[in-house]
């Protein structure tokens, strides 16, 4: 699932949908060195993905400190500038 967190998704589609992977969105990781609201709010939810066997990745991640707190808080992956700008898929192997 992409997006979590905005629009409409929700905590009711975590227990309907067969998911493996689940990418929240980039509102959430945006504030998350800023609001600590934020962090405590993705810390739970990370923890109940992981509890469901779902793995997380963090989306939007463009500043050292956000990749910093996403790894604390368990994400299993990240993306954003901070890792890579968007390329197309031919060349993600020469990078």
């Amino acid at each position: 699932m992409d997006d979590y967190g905005s629009a409409y998704s929700s905590l009711a589609m975590l227990r309907v949908l067969p998911l493996t992977t689940l990418k929240i969105d980039k509102a959430f990781i945006r504030d998350i060195d800023i609001e600590p609201h934020t962090a405590t709010i993705v810390q739970g939810l990370i923890q109940t993905l992981n509890a469901m066997g779902v793995r997380v990745t963090a989306e939007g991640v463009e500043r050292q400190e956000q990749s910093d707190i996403s790894h604390d808080l368990g994400y299993d992956t990240a993306q954003g500038y901070l890792i890579s700008r968007p390329m197309p898929p031919e060349e993600i192997g020469r990078h």
